[in-house]
């Protein structure tokens, strides 16, 4: 399994561009001119902050990238974790 996004909703894009900027040393892979979604890389892994999304219904969000995601999705059901939104290709 490879993380592949850490997805965190923020309320102030430019503000949170400007920390992460600060924190990382460089600068966003992209902000989207709708002003509201910005990445930033972290090796294999991208940083999206996602101004899209309620504060208070999500604290944040990953991707993975699994060999069988049936497979993967029915082991961790059984493991008891929930799954909020069901697989799709991003």
């Amino acid at each position: 399994m490879e993380l592949r996004q850490v997805g965190i909703p923020i309320k102030d894009i430019h503000r949170a561009v400007t920390f992460y900027t600060s924190l990382l040393g460089y600068d966003p892979l992209a902000v989207f001119s709708d002003g509201k979604i910005a990445f930033f890389s972290l090796g294999k892994t991208r940083l999206f902050l996602d101004g899209n999304i309620s504060q208070e219904s999500h604290s944040g969000f990953i991707y993975v990238e699994v060999d069988d995601i049936n497979d993967s999705i029915a082991r961790w059901r059984q493991a008891g974790i929930r799954i909020i939104t069901e697989p799709h290709i991003v």
